[in-house]
């Protein structure tokens, strides 16, 4: 048996395995709601929206938190790299342990709300996930109404 053969094989049995925890994941993790769709938040309606329950997600890099602040109580998840690319079993991840339960509403964050706008339709539309929003016009237009950010505690 070649070298090549049993790296081919090892290489279709990860992904196996990755797409195997990505549906075992989201099956445990998430309650499906079929036809699950994402609000857009303008700025008013994030802040009625923001309970304690909620959890922030400000999906932006660690260079745009420090250049342009955080709302207040954000929790800092990286999304899309510097190349665009994301490894969502590895942020599906990450996310759950941010969740206090599977009924936790989520609002995603970015930097003009084009980024958010396409995770949270991926989480809902795709993963079927429930009860996933994001900020319209992102923090930029979050600056633009007046409202405050506050600088990242980037000690993750």
């Amino acid at each position: 048996v070649s070298f090549v053969f049993i790296s081919r094989l090892f290489m279709r049995y990860t992904k196996l395995l990755k797409l195997t925890w990505v549906i075992l994941l989201l099956t445990n993790l998430y309650t499906p709601c079929a036809g699950a769709e994402f609000k857009e938040l303008s700025a008013a309606e994030f802040i009625t929206r923001n309970t304690a329950q909620t959890l922030i997600v400000d999906i932006r890099r660690p260079e745009e938190w420090s250049k342009g602040g955080v709302i207040a109580n954000s929790k800092l998840l990286t999304f899309f790299n510097q190349q665009g690319h994301f490894d969502l079993p590895d942020w599906l991840s990450k996310l759950a342990r941010l969740k206090k339960t599977k009924e936790t509403a989520i609002i995603l964050v970015c930097a003009s709300g084009n980024r958010s706008k396409r995770v949270a339709k991926l989480l809902s539309t795709e993963l079927n996930m429930n009860k996933i929003s994001h900020l319209k016009n992102g923090i930029k237009g979050w600056k633009q109404q007046g409202h405050l950010t506050i600088n990242p505690d980037l000690k993750l």
